[in-house]
């Protein structure tokens, strides 16, 4: 979601060094019909005169702009960050924001677990993350190029927890996969059209790693994962807050106890989604990739190459001479 300032837009284009044109960057009327501003401490009442769009836009969930919250109205207001203008202590300064700090906090509210909307509540299969349905060229802002015809696959963090327990980090999530397929501009439309219409295919599947399915059963966390997710002891009382709300503080001696002698990183296969000889492969930095059926996006497992990839060791290493190399 992002609060918007303005529809009415003047363009203004960037050149290259040659002179060429290539680039023309919207910039909010706002802007464009202020004069140049020179002090660092100018106020956003100063820039925004006009407060008719400060709202939260549209969004697949929420399809109406919604009203800014109170901290939102009063963090543009006084031109600060939204966390600052809270009572929240961890809030952020300015010097902060302007050094480009994203907090974890930050990274947890505007990651949220994959999930039906509440709209719709069977769109989207909790558990497999599968999702279905057709995107009307009518339905789309904009223009889809003829030429543009293929496949398209994504992946990235989108199961961020178990059982109602988040991960300490959104890149700890299992991974998600989706596919929107271009299809080619049918050949029976009528030749007075000079830009058919098509219909997309959109589909998403979470990637069913062993990781993944074991966790599932067990309802709990069975790995430790790069960026602070792990096991826990069963010692202290662990409260499960919702997948979209903030983790666990778990105590220091839980992680010791839980982890310490566990060195096995759970591979959640959520790095990036490649085509290669043939296959469609699901990666992660420390473990095998995941062959993926391309059509149905449904895990087929691991895939070691025909042997080439070791299994429970680090498919790249570093040889003796330091440069890197494939057992």
């Amino acid at each position: 979601d992002f609060a918007s300032t303005s529809t009415s837009t003047s363009t203004s284009t960037l050149v290259n060094e040659e002179g060429s044109a290539n680039i023309q960057v919207n910039i909010p009327a706002s802007f464009a019909s202020s004069s140049t501003v020179t002090d660092s401490a100018t106020t956003a009442t100063e820039i925004y005169t006009d407060q008719t769009y400060w709202e939260i836009g549209a969004t697949f969930s929420n399809p109406q702009p919604q009203p800014l919250t109170p901290d939102l109205q009063k963090a543009l207001e006084a031109n600060i960050h939204p966390s600052s203008s809270s009572s929240s202590s961890s809030s952020e300064t300015q010097q902060d924001l302007g050094r480009g700090v994203f907090t974890t906090k930050d990274w947890r509210t505007v990651y949220h677990t994959y999930e039906s909307p509440p709209d719709n509540p069977t769109l989207i299969d909790p558990i497999t993350g599968h999702a279905e349905y057709i995107i009307d060229e009518d339905d789309i802002v904009g223009t889809v190029p003829d030429d543009l015809v293929g496949v398209l696959y994504r992946n990235g963090p989108g199961k961020f927890g178990v059982d109602g327990e988040r991960v300490q980090h959104v890149l700890d999530a299992d991974g998600l996969l989706l596919q929107i397929t271009f299809p080619p501009p049918s050949s029976s439309t009528s030749s007075t059209s000079t830009s058919p219409r098509r219909s997309f295919k959109f589909q998403s599947r979470f990637v069913q790693t062993t990781a993944l399915q074991r966790e599932t059963k067990a309802k709990q966390f069975l790995y430790r994962s790069t960026f602070g997710t792990g096991r826990t002891s069963g010692l202290f009382t662990q409260p499960k807050n919702g997948l979209n709300a903030n983790p666990w503080s778990q105590p220091i001696l839980d992680k010791i106890i839980a982890n310490a002698f566990f060195t096995d990183i759970k591979n959640t296969a959520n790095t990036q989604v490649i085509s290669f000889g043939n296959k469609v492969l699901a990666l992660f930095e420390a473990g095998l990739p995941y062959e993926i059926d391309p059509k149905s996006l449904e895990t087929i497992g691991e895939y070691d190459m025909n042997g080439l990839l070791p299994k429970d060791k680090l498919p790249v290493k570093f040889s003796e001479d330091g440069a890197k190399s494939i057992p």
